[in-house]
């Protein structure tokens, strides 16, 4: 079906598992609904908004945390290491990217212990490598969005075979919807090969029983189950945030408590804290991470900074070694989110280059991507002949990039990347030092030498983002009070977050990155109220997402706005297939396009016109409601 007419209809007709408006993690938060004008006259405000969501969600964590299923959960991760199975994270793009997450922070544990503490790694050598990560699309999506592998039950279950799942693993499925195809796929492969499997998700099951390919999976006896339902997001539909931040909580928690386990077992001490389930318990003290007030001034130095960079059409480039990977997760998150161009390839002289880019001190590029992972990158190889054969017949297999090794390693995430990046004032660089990196603070520092010499010479902007205790903040004072030409973002985490894998350390970081880069981005006009109006309808569950957006934005009925946002996908076609910026989000052109009875082009002839006026996008809308309205 190439007509776009023709498309619509398909999807309102046939594709209604799809239609998820009714769930609960899509639904609008009402301490955010007038974020953006918040943000417009307080940014400080608007951050206390989220953060405030936040704080809420980790309160809501209470019942569960206090059921059994963390513990059980725990139980079987330890069970199954002890056995000599692997566990296998799983998830799609956040929970995907949360579960190359989860494997790196275990790898990069048993890293770092086998340097400091040979004897007690060499007791514990055996779990090294007991963790795996599958995410839809593979390791390619981690850094650019791959939209449409999702959609597909039977990719997840190829992924899962092709990882080698045996009946003494265990399989964690992560879906914040607890809808999406592809991890119910690898849910499935789990119970098809024997192993252990949870299904993580955040609606309630009375509401996911009214689609028949989540019910399936709630009724199957053989899938323990832990529902997150902690309620909306704090910017709708946006689960990279909340229901992302608790996944990460319980599952962390639960790994962590397992790790412990095998510590005791090996009788092998250790200085830091066990943590894992009794962590759990204190996990409401990080709320006083969000309500400090200079945490607050500080993401709010961040925001202005960013936001200054941005509007002179400048880059920001993020340089870390521990937290690179988290860093990487929130700005590829930006891209599907809000409509901003994604990573480029290094040889690729035809995409646009990303707004925020991150790198770290590692070379050459096949290691820097290695010590990310804290495994070897690993790609997809499938052809066409086997895409079309995995699917039911009748399908019809839908255009995917390429994502093989040699295309990950496209993308150069290592200080040589900065070639092209820091060019003149207009830029910036953000160099972030986070936990027990501020112990030696100076050294850490060190390695990025060159690359703030080189920042200095083109006059970038410099920024210093430093993350910590009381007390590891207090260790690296001296230093952050001597760069006198950088501005130094302090910010202070509980004690408690120091523990084993320091899961409560990953997630302050986590929330304070969501709050700052939306705040950001609801300044530069990407968020009306608390509605990702940018978002890109590039999957089914992305269209009814926008469609309902449009029909939110219009009052029309849902048939109405669907057709519309096809219509409108299908002008834009080439501009999204190909990574390319947009400077209307579909969303809007397709609200024009009803409110006006018009075409796309006369729909970005009229918003280019209110644009020349100092209208945006937000009021000209809110102009165009209006029934007696008498715009050009």
């Amino acid at each position: 079906m190439s007509n776009p007419d023709e498309q619509a209809s398909h999807f309102i007709k046939y594709e209604t598992e799809f239609h998820l408006g009714c769930l609960v993690t899509e639904q609008s938060h009402p301490l955010t609904v007038d974020l953006s004008a918040t943000a417009a006259g307080n940014p400080s405000e608007a951050l206390s908004q989220l953060l405030s969501v936040d704080t809420a969600m980790l309160k809501a964590l209470t019942p569960i945390i206090r059921s059994d299923a963390p513990a059980r959960l725990a139980g079987e991760m330890y069970q199954t290491l002890v056995n000599k199975g692997r566990i296998f994270f799983v998830g799609c793009g956040s929970t995907g990217r949360l579960s190359i997450l989860l494997d790196s922070i275990w790898r990069k544990f048993f890293k770092q212990l086998s340097e400091q503490s040979p004897d007690s790694f060499k007791a514990l050598a055996a779990y090294a490598d007991a963790t795996r990560s599958i995410m839809s699309g593979g390791d390619h999506a981690l850094i650019k969005s791959v939209e449409g592998y999702e959609d597909f039950a039977e990719f997840g279950q190829r992924q899962m075979r092709d990882a080698g799942l045996t009946s003494h693993d265990l399989v964690v499925a992560i879906t914040e919807g607890g809808e999406t195809s592809f991890v119910i796929g690898a849910a499935w492969a789990g119970v098809s090969e024997g192993a252990k499997t949870w299904f993580v998700y955040n609606n309630p099951d009375e509401v996911l029983y009214r689609f028949q390919r989540c019910r399936q999976v709630l009724e199957c006896e053989q899938i323990r189950r832990i529902c997150l339902a902690t309620g909306p997001m704090a910017i709708t539909g946006s689960t990279r945030m909340q229901a992302t931040s608790s996944e990460f909580a319980i599952v962390g928690a639960a790994m962590e408590e397992a790790l412990g386990r095998l510590f005791a077992d090996a009788q092998v001490p250790t200085s830091s804290p066990v943590g894992g389930l009794a962590r759990l318990s204190e996990l409401e003290v990080l709320n006083g991470a969000f309500t400090r007030l200079d945490n607050i001034g500080s993401l709010s130095q961040m925001v202005a900074l960013e936001r200054a960079i941005y509007q002179s059409h400048g880059f920001i480039t993020y340089a870390a070694d521990h937290y690179s990977l988290d860093l990487l997760t929130d700005t590829t998150e930006r891209a599907p989110t809000f409509s901003v161009p994604p990573f480029a390839k290094h040889d690729d002289p035809d995409a646009e280059p990303s707004w925020a880019y991150v790198v770290t001190p590692q070379q050459p590029n096949v290691q820097a991507w290695t010590r990310l992972l804290g495994r070897d990158p690993i790609g997809l190889d499938w052809s066409l002949e086997e895409i079309a054969t995995m699917l039911p017949a009748g399908i019809r297999p839908p255009s995917l990039p390429k994502l093989t090794l040699r295309e990950i390693l496209r993308f150069d995430i290592t200080l040589a990347g900065l070639n092209t990046r820091l060019r003149d004032h207009h830029d910036g660089l953000i160099l972030f030092l986070c936990g027990q990196e501020l112990h030696d603070a100076a050294a850490q520092a060190d390695r990025y030498t060159t690359t703030i010499t080189k920042a200095r010479q083109c006059g970038a902007k410099l920024a210093i983002f430093a993350m910590g205790t009381q007390h590891q903040l207090a260790a690296a004072d001296s230093w952050l009070n001597s760069l006198n030409d950088m501005i130094v973002l302090r910010l202070v985490i509980p004690d408690t977050c120091n523990s084993l894998l320091n899961i409560h350390e990953h997630l302050c970081f986590k929330m304070f990155m969501n709050a700052a880069s939306t705040v950001t981005m609801c300044l530069l006009g990407r968020v009306y109220g608390n509605v990702m109006t940018w978002v890109v309808p590039s999957n089914k569950k992305l269209n009814d997402r926008a469609t309902r957006y449009v029909s939110l934005l219009t009052n029309r009925p849902y048939d109405e706005s669907c057709r519309a946002v096809f219509r409108v996908r299908h002008e834009l076609q080439r501009h999204l297939a190909g990574g390319m910026e947009i400077t209307t989000p579909v969303v809007v052109l397709a609200a024009v396009c009803l409110l006006k009875q018009c075409h796309v082009e006369e729909a970005e002839r009229l918003i280019a016109a209110a644009r020349k006026r100092g209208c945006n996008e937000e009021a000209f809308l809110a102009q165009l409601r209006q029934p007696s309205n008498t715009l050009p």
